[in-house]
C-alpha cells in the first residue's frame, strides 16, 4: 500500500498517475484540512504537524509501503524529521529546479510556489546547486493556492483567472521557464501552459515523483501476513481517505470521484490550529504576487 498525504487536494495528482501505472496498488490518501495550508505556517509547526499525522495514521493499524509527501512546503521542512522517526520509505516532492534549468534559453526562471517554499533555505540550496547561472525569481501565490483548493470539484474557471491576474501580470518578458513548486498548481499545467503561452515551458515534478515512488514500491506481491495491531479495523482492499477537519464543497466530489471511504483523524492527530497571521485575508494580500529572487 502507498500513503500520499498533503493539507488538502493537491496531492491527489501524484496518486492518480501513480495508480495508472500500478493500479494493482492499494492507494490511500490524507487531507489534512484543518491544518490547511502548510505553505503560510511556520516551518517547525508544519514539521511537528506531520509527525502527529504519520503516527496517528501508523497507529490506525495502516502499514505502508511508502508514504509520499505530497507537498512541497512539508516536504522541504518536515522529511528529515519523518525519515528520522520512521525506517518506512518516503517519498518527498521538491521544486523541479533542476530540470527548469537544464531547459532554460534565456537562463530566466519563475518559481512559483508557497510563500514558505519560496523562502525556504532548502530552496535556495537547490537555485544554488542547479541553477546558479540562472535568474530565479520566486513567486509566493496563496491566493492561487486557495483558488485549486476550493476549485477541486467545481471547474477551472476561477483557478484560470488567478492564474491571469496574479502570475501573468508579475512574469517579466524573458522568463522562458516556470516551475510549478506547488502540487496543487499541477493538475492545473494545462491553465499554465495556455496562458502563459507557447514561448514559456512549464516543468513539474509529477513525473520523477511517481518514477521514485514505482522503484521503490515493491514490484512482488506483498506476502501474506499477520495483522498488525488495531488493523483489522482497516477495511481490506478499501482505499481510504482521512481528513482531519471538514470538506469544502469545493472537495464534496472526492470520496465519489475515487471511490474511497472517508475516515476523520481530528481527534487523534490534535485540535484544529490557531488561524496563523497569514491565513488573515489583509495578510494573504500582502504576499500573494511577491516575487522574491536570490
Amino acid at each position: 500500500m502507498v500513503l500520499f498525504l498533503d493539507s488538502g487536494v493537491g496531492g491527489l495528482v501524484y496518486l492518480e498517475e501513480f495508480q495508472k501505472r500500478r493500479p494493482d496498488v492499494p492507494c490511500h490518501y490524507v487531507a489534512d484540512t484543518a491544518f490547511f495550508p502548510y505553505g503560510t505556517r511556520p516551518p517547525e509547526e508544519v514539521r511537528d504537524r506531520l509527525v502527529a499525522l504519520v503516527g496517528a495514521i501508523l497507529n490506525r493499524g495502516l502499514s505502508p509501503e511508502v508514504i509520499v509527501v505530497a507537498c512541497n512546503t512539508a516536504s522541504v521542512v518536515a522529511l528529515g524529521a519523518l525519515r528520522r522517526t520512521w525506517s518506512i520509505p518516503f517519498v518527498g516532492v521538491v521544486p523541479a529546479v533542476k530540470p527548469a534549468a537544464a531547459r532554460t534559453r534565456t537562463g530566466h526562471l519563475a518559481l512559483l510556489a508557497t510563500v514558505q517554499t519560496t523562502r525556504d533555505p532548502y530552496t535556495d540550496d537547490l537555485v544554488k546547486t542547479f541553477a546558479r547561472y540562472c535568474r530565479v525569481s520566486r513567486l509566493g501565490l496563496p491566493r492561487l493556492v486557495q483558488a485549486a483548493e476550493e476549485s477541486f470539484c467545481s471547474g477551472e474557471t476561477k483557478v484560470s483567472r488567478v492564474i491571469r491576474e496574479e502570475v501573468l501580470p508579475v512574469l517579466d518578458e524573458d522568463v522562458d521557464t516556470v516551475v510549478l513548486a506547488c502540487t496543487h498548481f499541477v493538475r492545473y499545467r494545462h491553465l499554465f501552459s495556455h496562458i502563459l503561452g507557447p514561448s514559456v515551458t512549464v516543468v513539474d515534478s509529477l513525473e520523477g515523483v511517481v518514477q521514485r515512488t514505482l522503484a521503490i514500491y515493491p514490484r512482488e506481491q506483498l506476502r501474506a501476513r499477520e495483522p498488525h495491531p488495531g488493523e483489522e479495523d482497516v477495511p481490506r482492499n478499501q482505499s481510504l481517505l482521512f481528513h482531519t477537519g471538514p470538506l469544502s464543497p469545493g472537495q464534496s466530489c472526492l470520496a465519489e470521484r475515487y471511490q474511497m471511504q472517508t475516515l476523520v483523524l481530528l481527534s487523534e492527530v490534535g485540535p484544529e490550529p490557531e488561524t496563523s497571521p497569514e491565513d488573515d485575508p489583509a495578510a494573504l494580500r500582502e504576499t500573494e504576487g511577491e516575487v522574491l529572487s536570490p
